[in-house]
């Protein structure tokens, strides 16, 4: 069998071209390179595994379309890299995958980039310590889809308890529309056995059944106020899902599905009460919303949707907490009320006498830190994959589908946002730490 020579052997990334499914490889390192090899602290004995027993195939095109480009191949794993090969033998595909996670970080994937380069922001808005800059977007809508409201309204979507007994964790949904439904992470569903929240946003296809995960928010209630569920106008604070994210996106990593900690949610929801000096005979979220309903409408007044708008970027105290992005303009036009009382909520119950004054600087700042997080890719509970994004300060999501971003978040965050008041696993800790210096 002929060998490749380790001068045949680069390390870069593929993008898309346009019109086509063939795709570019760039190149970043040649890995026969000393230098490289330093640089990416490559062990020799790896090195040379690597490059022992490789074969030629001239593999089918996997499910992003990734096709043999002239003389050599390209192969791409799910977070985005490729490798390519002047000569005929690339290696192994596991081999691929081990040594990606081997030099570390992958940055953003284009798809995402993509749309967050594309985004303006709109004059900044400025209510007592919140900021919002409306967001717009060059991209176009992508596939056409009802809100969970929307479809909750027109009597498209029906969702239960899994069974009699019900399941905290799972619900099920059933979707009688021949549209996709999008059900957002952090919406709040009313009734049944108890309220829950969504742990990610979720598009589901057209007349289907799909079981939802979701998280508790009223934990001192197990019984029946309703057979199904209804649309409550609360959303899940945005220090909430951000602390809600983080622990979903470590389940993931450890192939447990989109399971968050249930404690620590219920632990927000508790200070929550008490920073707004709220009782709830059964400590639900929701009942936080609906005695602060005055006070954040206060906020609705002047945070107003804007024409042609499809998210916002929030500033509470003159810092960067947050943005979210909705890919059709008439879905944010429904879910812009719900967003801003998401921030809000925190606004208002961290408010300060003199908060730093908010800067356009800031929140392009923000949008850098952004694209450089880590990226993770996940079949997603609906239609298309979940991206997870880590970075030592900024964390996020996208549900991206026919490459088009659906719904994507991003918030500030850093060790005491997501572990505040619960006690981190070791795995938690060291899934931090390995984020925190990548």
């Amino acid at each position: 069998m002929k060998q490749i020579q380790p001068k045949d052997l680069s390390l870069g990334f593929l993008l898309p071209i346009r019109g086509g499914s063939r795709h570019l490889f760039v190149r970043l390192f040649r890995l026969h390179s000393a230098k490289t090899q330093r640089k990416l602290k490559l062990s020799i004995p790896f090195y040379d595994k690597l490059k022992a027993g490789f074969r030629f195939e001239r593999s089918p095109p996997d499910d992003v379309g990734h096709r043999v480009i002239e003389n050599g191949v390209c192969i791409r794993d799910v977070k985005g890299f490729g490798f390519g090969f002047k000569g005929r033998r690339p290696p192994n595909p596991e081999w691929l995958k081990i040594f990606v996670m081997f030099i570390g970080g992958n940055g953003m994937g284009s798809i995402v980039r993509e749309h967050l380069t594309g985004l303006k922001f709109g004059e900044m808005q400025t209510f007592k310590n919140m900021a919002i800059l409306p967001i717009f977007m060059s991209i176009n809508d992508g596939p056409d889809y009802l809100t969970l409201k929307e479809a909750l309204d027109a009597k498209h979507l029906i969702i239960t308890e899994v069974d009699q007994s019900g399941s905290v964790p799972m619900l099920k949904v059933i979707n009688t529309a021949n549209r996709l439904i999008l059900l957002l992470d952090g919406e709040e569903l009313i009734g049944a056995k108890q309220n829950r929240v969504l742990n990610t946003s979720i598009l589901l296809a057209q007349n289907s059944k799909t079981l939802i995960p979701v998280s508790c928010t009223e934990q001192g209630r197990w019984a029946y106020t309703s057979a199904a569920f209804d649309y409550s106008e609360a959303f899940m604070s945005h220090k909430a899902r951000s602390g809600k994210l983080r622990t979903v996106t470590l389940s993931l990593h450890e192939g447990r599905g989109y399971s968050s900690d249930q404690g620590q949610v219920w632990a927000e929801i508790e200070k929550l009460h008490l920073a707004a000096g709220t009782s709830s005979r059964t400590r639900a979220m929701r009942d936080v919303y609906t005695a602060k309903t005055k006070d954040l409408e206060a906020y609705l007044q002047t945070f107003t949707y804007a024409p042609q708008q499809r998210g916002l970027l929030v500033f509470i105290n003159g810092e960067v907490v947050g943005f979210d992005i909705v890919s059709r303009e008439m879905a944010y036009k429904t879910v812009h009320p719900q967003f801003v009382k998401s921030y809000a909520m925190d606004a208002l119950l961290q408010s300060t006498e003199q908060p730093a004054e908010p800067s356009v600087k800031e929140a392009t700042n923000f949008l850098q830190k952004a694209m450089k997080c880590n990226e993770s890719r996940f079949e997603a509970v609906g239609q298309g994959y979940d991206y997870r994004f880590e970075g030592p300060k900024v964390i996020g999501s996208a549900l991206v589908h026919s490459e088009r971003v659906i719904h994507m978040a991003f918030f500030k965050a850093d060790e005491n946002d997501a572990q505040d008041g619960h006690m981190p696993s070791l795995l938690q800790r060291r899934h931090y730490r390995r984020i925190r210096n990548s």
